[in-house]
């Protein structure tokens, strides 16, 4: 057998031997201990064999082109596996609606791989993971489908999404936590709420006007969808969140740039754009917080248990983070209007410091006329 000969046929994709190696390494057992599979017992050889002697995976008097994938290495290894984690994935097709065979084979795939700490388990990873023949089948297509399994997955409760199309299996204390999760209920208040809170954060910045580089500094009033959160004197920066924006039934663009406006020349009013996932955020944000108040005061709690919160605690401080990050994009690109007129803001000025006094200090020469002349 040469070099190329082997390489032709060998039923591996190249990096599967040592991904799999990975797996075996990092994989839970179903020993007292809980420990990974040795790599020395569970070996390479013999889970080939295993493999590619079972009928049903189709080497034997198979055509060329056939691959491991690596829900056939799931079912090699599955008496080695935890038995919660075995009854959770076998009871999948009597308990996903609209199950199709791919489902599961997604599910075997995705619990080997996040088993390994440096793999991020995308779609596109799951994709050439579980090719089967390179000559018959398109990893493009199988990607495509693999997406709409998550999905269905995700519905169900048996995976989450997390960052940067990252997917995860929950399994026992996370699986418990996300349940608890998916049953909290978020009323657009709460999330309004949110938001102002946020905003606050993200405010903190502005607030002091530094007029004409320094000639004058002055105390401005911040206020945030409705309610003060700097105080100061004369001068007010009113500040709406996009969840204002679209909620408040009292707000209106036209009237305020045309009506509002004049009506109060010493307020400069701020309304940031459209945020598309702020909503998402904030509806996360809210659910883990109010799971975490009741998983954190548990008086036994298990290492897994101590381990999703943690990770959730993580996460949450992480969305907390995007939903400021969201706020801070919205008002860059955001308006500005004041007496009557209004300026689309472009973004480019990233910062909100320098766009609060570039607008504010136009308002200082109508509310100090002393100014007018300096």
């Amino acid at each position: 057998m040469t070099t190329e000969r082997f390489t032709v046929a060998t039923p591996f994709l190249p990096y599967h031997p040592a991904l799999i190696q990975a797996v075996f390494g990092s994989v839970q057992s179903a020993t007292a201990t809980g420990f990974a599979l040795n790599p020395e017992v569970r070996s390479m050889i013999g889970m080939a064999q295993g493999v590619l002697s079972k009928p049903a995976n189709g080497f034997v008097g198979g055509e060329l082109g056939r691959v491991v994938s690596l829900d056939m290495v799931y079912d090699q290894i599955v008496v080695d596996l935890q038995p919660q984690d075995r009854q959770e994935i076998e009871s999948l097709p009597g308990q996903l609606p609209d199950y199709r065979e791919l489902d599961g084979r997604v599910l075997k795939a995705l619990y080997l791989l996040q088993a390994v700490p440096w793999i991020a388990v995308t779609a596109e990873m799951l994709a050439h993971a579980l090719l089967r023949d390179v000559r018959t089948e398109n990893a493009g297509t199988l990607h495509d489908e693999i997406g709409d399994s998550l999905k269905r997955l995700q519905a169900a409760r048996y995976v989450v999404p997390k960052e940067d199309g990252v997917w995860e299996f929950l399994t026992g204390a996370k699986k418990s936590f996300e349940e608890e999760v998916a049953g909290v209920t978020v009323r657009q208040f709460e999330r309004r709420r949110a938001a102002r809170a946020a905003l606050g954060e993200v405010l903190r910045p502005v607030g002091k006007l530094n007029y004409r580089d320094g000639l004058r500094s002055f105390d401005v009033i911040v206020r945030g969808d409705g309610q003060e959160l700097q105080s100061g004197r004369d001068i007010t920066l009113e500040v709406y969140s996009p969840l204002y924006a679209e909620f408040e039934e009292t707000f209106n663009l036209e009237d305020l740039e045309q009506i509002g406006s004049f009506s109060h020349p010493n307020t400069v009013y701020w309304i940031a754009a459209e945020s598309p996932d702020l909503a998402n955020h904030l509806t996360r944000a809210i659910r883990l917080d109010a799971v975490l108040d009741k998983w954190r005061p548990k008086p036994s709690k298990t290492d897994e248990d101590r381990e999703t919160i943690r990770e959730k605690e993580t996460e949450l401080s992480t969305r907390q983070g995007k939903i400021e990050t969201a706020l801070r994009v919205a008002l860059t690109n955001g308006m500005i209007v004041w007496n009557g007129r209004a300026e689309e803001l472009d973004g480019r000025t990233t910062t909100l410091n320098p766009i609060f006094n570039r607008h504010v200090s136009q308002v200082v020469p109508y509310v100090y006329p002393k100014f007018d002349t300096v």
